[in-house]
């Protein structure tokens, strides 16, 4: 069995893409740090940071992963940085919206990585890490979530220490008009992808639920900085779900981590500890 690992963190994003800049202070020691969480058990890790974290470069090195992975290897792939949406042209959402990473140069919506998904081969074993707003549904949302993203103004910084990880929702109506021709493009030929068309094992647990904001602090994102503490060096012992427990007691600001399982059902996946390779 192999191990690889994709990391990817973004503090800013192309202004003459977004028409903002996405500051932000600890995604990319968000990426750093789970690099070096997965280099510690022996996997081929791959960072993309910034620049570097372009949509072409991220789906490419996700579809390198799909292509030299086998089954039952294990491929774990993190994001830290900006959440947003876009309109739901394949009637896949409740709520009529498709959740994104903020990509360097635009926006990778989530139909895109869940076709993606169907690359991988049977039983190969993901574990995917969102550490953005909006992230219970790179895998969807709920609610209202125009009030949700008005709730969320054009001010980072929340009580001078934490700021949101998600794109204020005039940026994000901004940006998909300014872009109208190429979202489209992409929205319009997507398929809707059902779990059954995912033959990978996945286990995704991201940083708050589809309604909630994200926080960031100086040094970590709130929901990888409890990660890390959780696995405390590689001594936490546990499984997933327990793992998925202890990180969503351990944070105090009002979000809330979760976990789902995708793809084809695999229990002994499930049980593993966390990031285990064989």
């Amino acid at each position: 069995m192999k191990a690889y690992s994709l990391h990817i963190g973004l503090n800013y994003i192309d202004q003459n893409h977004y028409s903002w800049d996405g500051r932000l202070k600890a995604c990319v020691n968000d990426a750093t740090d789970m690099e070096y969480i997965m280099s510690s058990l022996g996997y081929q890790t791959k960072k993309l940071l910034n620049e570097n974290a372009t949509r072409e470069n991220v789906t490419k090195y996700i579809k390198e992963l799909a292509n030299k992975s086998k089954t039952n290897d294990i491929v774990v792939i993190t994001y830290s940085g900006h959440g947003s949406v876009k309109p739901d042209f394949n009637s896949d959402e409740d709520d009529d919206l498709d959740e994104t990473w903020c990509l360097y140069d635009g926006e990778l919506i989530d139909d895109e990585l869940r076709e993606l998904w169907t690359l991988f081969k049977d039983k190969t074993r993901i574990v995917f890490i969102s550490d953005s707003c909006f992230s219970g549904d790179v895998v969807r949302m709920h609610n209202n979530p125009t009030n949700d993203l008005q709730r969320i103004t054009n001010i980072n910084i929340v009580d001078n220490k934490l700021a949101y990880k998600s794109t204020p929702w005039e940026i994000a109506h901004t940006t998909y008009y300014r872009n109208k021709e190429f979202y489209d493009l992409i929205l319009n030929k997507k398929q809707m992808i059902i779990d059954k068309d995912i033959k990978a094992s996945i286990i995704s647990i991201s940083a708050s639920l589809s309604n909630e904001p994200a926080y960031e602090g100086f040094f970590n994102g709130e929901f990888t900085n409890h990660l890390k503490k959780v696995w405390n060096g590689g001594k936490f012992s546990g499984n997933y779900r327990q793992f998925h427990r202890l990180i969503t007691k351990s944070i105090t600001r009002p979000q809330t981590p979760e976990i789902k399982y995708i793809g084809r059902p695999n229990p002994k996946f499930y049980k593993q500890s966390p990031f285990q390779v064989k």
